[in-house]
């Protein structure tokens, strides 16, 4: 690494700036941000340091380093940095990404740091236009990958509003003006839950076919109780019941005793729309049971399903439906591969392993 220099934080690079206590601010409304180790926390009119900084929390949340350049606010968990002219605050924030800051933990208890053990850490600096160079490539990735999140978290919006006028008849599909009906689930579907098999996972025999439980996927083994298109419901153990785990299949599967497992009567009900239809029930309020929480199979089928008498209409908004969901899955995709990509960016960059030319920048 030509030209770059180990050193010490606390030797020139930059110096630790304390926090308040929250109730030294008099007016909490305002244009300056307050910031904790959780992010902004609310605003005030006042500010306590504006320049560029890093800051790093100092009790509880020791491992999210933030970013901020513009005048700002902190309560007392959380420190901010002064840095030297000589250094790029952007470039130190990249480089506090990669430090593994629960190593550096003084306490048994809450997590916690302290100016010491801060500016004891040494951290290998390339010249400041190098440090530029390396900050500006990672900030136009991060912005892209802030993009793509933002395009994610609106394609779902339109998504979850389509879901609430399709699967409830309140915007029809055009050449669709056939009945609704509502009917127990128990009356539109058959229940396989007599060839699901439980095995512990010593005893699992690795292989391609999905393992599910109540919360999906949880191995991949040999050999398979079901094959079909099928749509599993957590039965117990659900690990979110707002978001109640419903997943839909159309494969090989085998599946233990702890999710339903049920499939559209044919020409009755299309299996794809009713594992929609079942995203937006009220799970949490039907289940049964202490700390573990059961959806039993009588409950389960007296569930009341709203959909087309047409099996069509109900394709049809399956459909519409699965597009979404595939087109989100594609951004996803490239969202992970992108976060990836930065991760190694960082690696080689923040190291010299890879170096960036003047030219490179123009």
């Amino acid at each position: 690494m030509v030209n770059w220099e180990t050193k010490r934080l606390g030797d020139g690079v930059l110096k630790i700036g304390h926090g308040k206590n929250q109730h030294e601010i008099e007016k909490t409304n305002g244009k300056y941000p307050i910031l904790a180790t959780s992010g902004k926390i609310g605003h005030t009119d006042s500010f306590l340091y504006d320049k560029p900084s890093v800051l790093i929390g100092r009790k509880g949340t020791i491992d999210k380093p933030q970013y901020m350049d513009t005048p700002f606010w902190t309560i007392d968990t959380l420190f901010y940095s002064i840095v030297s002219e000589d250094h790029s605050a952007k470039y130190l924030y990249y480089l506090f990404c990669t430090i593994d800051w629960n190593k550096h933990n003084e306490a048994s208890g809450v997590p916690s740091l302290s100016t010491k053990v801060i500016e004891d850490i040494e951290v290998a600096l390339p010249p400041l236009p190098e440090q530029r160079r390396i900050a500006a490539v990672l900030s136009d990735t991060d912005e892209l990958i802030a993009t793509l999140e933002k395009l994610i978290a609106k394609k779902r919006a339109i998504k979850q509003g389509a879901m609430q006028e399709l699967l409830t008849g309140k915007r029809r599909l055009p050449g669709f003006s056939g009945k609704w009906m509502e009917r127990k689930l128990g009356n539109i579907v058959e229940v396989f839950d007599n060839l699901r098999i439980p095995v512990a996972e010593s005893l699992r025999e690795d292989g391609l076919i999905p393992y599910y439980g109540a919360n999906g996927i949880q191995d991949y083994v040999k050999g398979y109780t079901h094959d079909g298109e099928f749509v599993l419901l957590a039965e117990d153990g659900a690990n979110d019941l707002q978001n109640y785990p419903v997943n839909y299949v159309y494969s090989k599967v085998w599946v233990n005793n702890h999710a339903h497992v049920i499939s559209g009567i044919s020409g009755v009900t299309n299996t794809k729309y009713l594992s929609y239809a079942l995203r937006t029930i009220d799970f949490q309020s039907i289940l049964v049971g202490g700390t573990r929480a059961k959806l039993n199979g009588s409950v389960m089928r007296g569930i009341d399903i709203t959909l087309p008498k047409d099996i069509k209409e109900q394709t049809a908004i399956a459909s519409i439906l699965s597009d979404m969901d595939a087109e989100i899955d594609t951004l996803t995709a490239k969202l992970n591969k992108l976060r990836n990509i930065k991760q190694g960016m960082m690696s080689e960059l923040l190291t010299g392993r890879i170096r960036l030319l003047e030219q490179e920048m123009r």
